[in-house]
């Protein structure tokens, strides 16, 4: 069995643009679902911190993630959305069990 790629991603939106951000970023799961290396891709939403996005995601590998990261899709999301994100950090994570 190989070791899947666990990235968590938190993305925060400028003030007044959560739910232009959120609308947006939620376009972005069914695509990803269709993607080579998928396993799983989940956005969540803070309850505490408004404009606080969080997506779980799970890829076979890391070039699964650096194909998702460049396809026309995420490149087009960033062109439109871009202007809505006031930060973007990412933690990659293997899993020990």
């Amino acid at each position: 069995m190989t070791d899947k790629l666990v990235v968590i991603a938190t993305v925060t939106a400028h003030e007044g643009m959560h739910e232009q951000l959120r609308e947006a970023l939620l376009t972005l799961v069914p695509i990803a679902q269709k993607e080579p290396g998928f396993v799983q891709y989940d956005l969540h939403e803070s309850l505490e911190r408004p404009g606080e996005f969080v997506f779980y995601e799970i890829w076979q590998d890391e070039q699964s993630l650096e194909v998702h990261n460049n396809t026309e899709s995420m490149k087009a999301f960033g062109a439109r959305a871009g202007q809505w994100i006031k930060s973007v950090k990412l933690d990659k994570y293997k899993r020990l069990f």
